[in-house]
């Protein structure tokens, strides 16, 4: 092969002016060096005593009766006996809170569903961590804390309706869906930062929204009380499986699906196996995470399917001075075999990381249609080093966003540039490999802070075809070897304030985008688009103006509710949810009501 070293000011003129640029190393330095992950972590529960079937101890499967005392009751037998398996057979149990208990294993067998009431007043409020931070929560549907061998198990489907936990964008969702809300009861207004009618569980929801954020943001809720968060109940959304502070979990075989807002929360616990899982929100979901490992260690996820109104597969340590305090990084993980079918990013991690993220391996993985790809996301003010990161034979295809991003500027407007500090986020130490892409908004964006660039990035035989071609901003020994990025647009490499770049076999081409030609389709005639559910209809002027006037209503629960009633809420949406995708598809929805625009995680 031909080599020729050039000055990079020169390479970063002919990535603008040539549409095809096949080049060498132009500086030296050091290949990446990733720490080996650690060996999985293994199950030591067995669970190999006595079968405890709640059947025996009362529950019911009809999908109306209230199981919550049954099935405590057949884990207090369980755990009275030293241990066993909690068996679920075929129905659906609605019930209340469950707590997993140690040396348990909670097996729901092939046709059992756990249904749980989305009654708010089920869940207590209750101190937790949530995007990184202290603060009140509902507490979440399936949970344990400092419980040790635990195991959820089985084909059965866990399913927390949450439905009737999250707000809801007419616009995201299709017309047999928003009908059933209608009917379901809650309350519909404007939501004037998104200019979007928006369907609320409550009044209480619409009218807390703003003050919520007033609340968490000028006062740190670790200083707020219980009291000061009641008022806003009914938006404090749980995660549908909260496990804390747990040692040896196996999560294997079981669907969970329809949280109330993440739907796996694996928080400060320890060797963890997760495989054979799958994981289902509709891609309106807002906070719709798929899993989230945040401060963790010795953890293997394999052989699973998400799909998520959020981060699919995130990893997260704490945000700010409160996950620098905790100091508790996630470590030495392993994520293999999964596919990601909806999600804001198929393999995340941040924007919490201020605990640090390390010793990471992810391979052979499908993402299909997200939003972006692999994405690394943190923000001045965040701290933290993300670093020793290893991923390996990456399929994607339809990404809505980059393929592969870097960014130190997820969700902030912030272009001050700040002394080093315990604030400054590190992200360092990446290889990445055996990458495929074909179709994204963006192929490579690599985006530092002019104080701290982002560092040892190594792209080894990545083939991407996208919009955009690659950008690199603020960052420092990065390699790209055996690169072919096809791009529409020109420069297909745009590079500023880059240091030790290394480029060997490396083709970037790019070309004008094909000429259009005007639309000629009158607006207020169009058909509305067809396809998957969750895509948008094209309004007409009137109908825009209409929604953007529309006064608020509430609408009356049909479902007996509140403290008067002994009867749980089953809320009456179909089960199969609009913006689920099956494994057969592999075309996204067009839904972007929920885009990140709309949270900070």
């Amino acid at each position: 092969m031909r080599t020729k070293k050039m000055p990079l000011r020169r390479i970063c003129l002919l990535a603008v002016s040539c549409p095809l640029l096949v080049m060498a190393a132009c500086a030296t330095h050091h290949p990446v060096e990733v720490a080996r992950v650690t060996a999985p972590p293994t199950f030591a529960g067995a669970f190999v005593g006595k079968t405890f079937n709640v059947v025996d101890y009362g529950a019911v499967g009809d999908g109306t009766t209230d199981n919550t005392d049954a099935i405590r009751k057949t884990f207090d037998a369980a755990v009275a006996a030293g241990g066993g398996r909690v068996l679920v057979p075929s129905g659906t149990y609605l019930t209340r809170g469950i707590e997993l208990r140690s040396s348990t294993d909670f097996h729901l067998a092939e046709g059992a569903t756990i249904l749980f009431s989305h009654r708010f007043s089920d869940y207590p409020l209750i101190a937790a961590n949530w995007e990184g931070k202290d603060t009140y929560v509902h507490q979440s549907p399936l949970w344990a804390d400092n419980a040790h061998d635990i195991a959820v198990t089985g084909p059965g489907i866990i399913d927390g309706q949450g439905d009737g936990w999250r707000t809801v964008e007419q616009t995201s969702v299709p017309k047999d869906y928003w009908d059933q809300l209608m009917h379901a009861g809650g309350y519909v207004a404007l939501n004037k930062k998104r200019k979007a009618v928006t369907w609320y569980p409550s009044k209480a929801a619409h009218d807390g929204e703003d003050a919520l954020t007033a609340l968490r943001s000028s006062t740190r809720p670790t200083k707020a009380t219980l009291q000061d968060f009641i008022p806003y109940a009914d938006l404090l959304r749980p995660s549908l499986v909260l496990l804390s502070n747990c040692k040896n979990i196996l999560l294997d075989g079981p669907t969970f699906q329809n949280s109330p807002n993440w739907n796996l929360h694996l928080l400060l616990s320890d060797n963890i196996i997760v495989r054979n899982v799958t994981i289902m929100n509709p891609s309106f979901a807002h906070n719709g995470d798929g899993i989230d490992i945040d401060s963790c260690r010795n953890v293997t996820m394999t052989d699973s399917t998400v799909h998520a109104g959020d981060d699919g597969i995130c990893m997260k340590s704490g945000a700010d001075a409160e996950g620098r305090a905790r100091n508790r990084p996630t470590e030495n993980v392993t994520i293999s075999n999964c596919i990601v079918y909806w999600a804001h990013g198929g393999v995340v991690i941040g924007s919490e990381m201020s605990g640090g993220v390390r010793n990471v391996a992810v391979s052979n993985c499908v993402f299909i249609g997200t939003n972006a790809g692999l994405r690394f996301k943190s923000q001045r003010g965040r701290g933290g080093t993300v670093e020793n990161i290893k991923i390996d034979n990456i399929s994607m295809s339809d990404i809505q966003g980059a393929a592969i991003i870097f960014d130190m500027y997820y969700m902030s407007e912030n272009s001050k540039v700040e002394p080093l500090s315990e604030r400054t986020p590190r992200f360092q130490g990446f290889s990445v490999k055996n990458v495929s892409c074909d179709g994204a908004k963006e192929g490579i964006l690599i985006r530092g802070l002019p104080e701290l660039a982002i560092a040892d990035i190594s792209l080894d035989k990545v083939r991407i075809t996208a919009d955009k071609g690659i950008t690199l901003t603020d960052a420092k020994d990065i390699s790209l070897k055996d690169v072919s990025l096809k791009s529409t647009t020109r420069p297909a490499m745009d590079v500023t304030n880059v240091s030790n770049l290394t480029m060997e076999n490396v083709e970037v081409e790019g070309a004008p985008p094909p000429a259009t030609k005007p639309s000629t389709t009158n607006p207020s005639t169009a058909k509305p688009w067809s396809g998957k559910h969750g895509k948008k209809k094209m309004k007409s002027a009137e109908e825009s103006e209409e929604a953007t006037t529309q006064p608020a209503v509430e609408i009356p629960v049909t479902q007996p509710s509140g403290e008067d009633s002994n009867t749980l809420q089953v809320f009456h949406i179909s089960t199969t949810q609009p913006g689920f995708r099956s494994p057969a598809s592999t075309q996204p929805t067009d839904d972007t009501a929920n885009a990140d625009s709309t949270k900070q995680n």
